[in-house]
């Protein structure tokens, strides 16, 4: 689907888009282009469309298909390796043929990275002569991202996930709490160190439901804004992560700003039911 504005059609034309956790209409598409398709690009928990995390049956079934056909699977990895040691889609069950990374693998600095089974690398490999796929970058052996990336894969051990996975679910508990305490129409999503808070009574399933409308729009703007006086800056979708430092006390003042917002702008929070 076109994102932005200027977007060629032509774009469209070589895309086939999946409604996530919608298996047997993905199942369908996948059978009825199969014969076209090089690949399933898979986000294990695409971030602009909610944080919702896939279904074990929309999994099974992409699976399935593509290995019915040849069809080789691309997990992006690069917003959600960091839902656990051994990232998302083994966090989710998928088992890709390709995997794509960003900067968590370089500390937060600028970086990328490809990887995946051997025979499918393979392409890439100039040991022979020239490969079949050439592949470089602006930021290729970029001194300053290997170092960090170094540093951070070796701080990112076993318990640090287990700690980020404490936290995120602490702090998706407690806003919960606060909604249902004020029956406030929100919902949460994510998992491990990621959440979001939508202007919604029941959470979205897929990218469409979590559109928002002018006035869903409006108030989460105004919910920004609140975690602004708080010291917390925030992206106008409500999207955010942990980061090891955190403590209890973090979480404490993110949930504790939710609930002054929920208490203060109550007239505000009353329009989404109207």
């Amino acid at each position: 689907m076109a994102a932005y504005k200027g977007q060629p059609d032509a774009v469209l034309a070589d895309v086939i888009p999946l409604r996530l956790n919608q298996p047997e209409l993905a199942e369908q598409l996948i059978e009825a282009n199969a014969s076209r398709l090089a690949a399933i690009v898979l986000d294990p928990m695409p971030g602009r469309a909610g944080f919702i995390p896939p279904t074990p049956e929309f999994v099974s079934t992409i699976q399935a298909v593509a290995k019915k056909h040849g069809i080789l699977i691309i997990g992006d990895e690069v917003l959600n390796f960091r839902q656990g040691f051994t990232g998302a889609c083994a966090r989710h069950g998928i088992s890709p043929d390709l995997f794509t990374f960003g900067k968590i693998i370089g500390g937060g600095l600028p970086i990328g990275a490809i990887g995946g089974r051997e025979d499918v690398m393979r392409v890439f490999d100039g040991s022979m002569g020239k490969p079949l796929v050439s592949q470089g970058g602006t930021f290729s052996a970029n001194p300053l991202s290997m170092v960090a990336g170094f540093a951070s894969m070796q701080a990112l051990n076993h318990s640090a996930f287990a700690h980020l996975e404490e936290l995120g679910d602490r702090l998706r508990g407690q806003l919960r709490a606060s909604i249902e305490r004020h029956n406030a129409p929100f919902s949460i999503t994510g998992v491990a160190s990621l959440f979001q808070i939508h202007a919604k009574a029941t959470a979205p399933r897929e990218f469409r439901e979590a559109a928002t409308s002018a006035a869903e729009t409006n108030v989460m703007l105004e919910v920004t804004r609140n975690f602004a006086n708080f010291g917390i800056i925030i992206p106008n979708r409500v999207t955010a992560c942990l980061s090891t430092p955190m403590t209890q006390a973090d979480i404490d003042l993110v949930a504790g700003a939710f609930e002054h917002f929920l208490v203060a702008r109550s007239d505000l929070v009353d329009t989404l039911s109207q």
